[in-house]
């Protein structure tokens, strides 16, 4: 990565995230650093339901602000 720190806010609110979007997200150095996630507007209940929790349990150290409005 390019930035100086990790992220600390990711806004990805309606905008038809795939498992596969989750798992990247996964996988990158910013994702133990996220201190503020907004994934409004997701079908957490089938396919990204699982790297959803992951990516949950990857940031659970620093996260302080979880924004899940109207997610199914």
């Amino acid at each position: 990565s390019s930035l100086q720190r990790p992220l600390e806010s990711l806004e990805l609110p309606f905008c038809h995230l795939l498992p596969v979007d989750f798992a990247y997200l996964l996988r990158s150095p910013h994702a133990p650093a996220l201190k503020k996630l907004d994934v409004s507007g997701h079908n957490l209940s089938e396919d990204l339901l699982q790297p959803f929790l992951q990516l949950l349990a990857t940031a659970s150290g620093s996260l302080r602000h979880l924004d899940a409005m109207e997610c199914r």
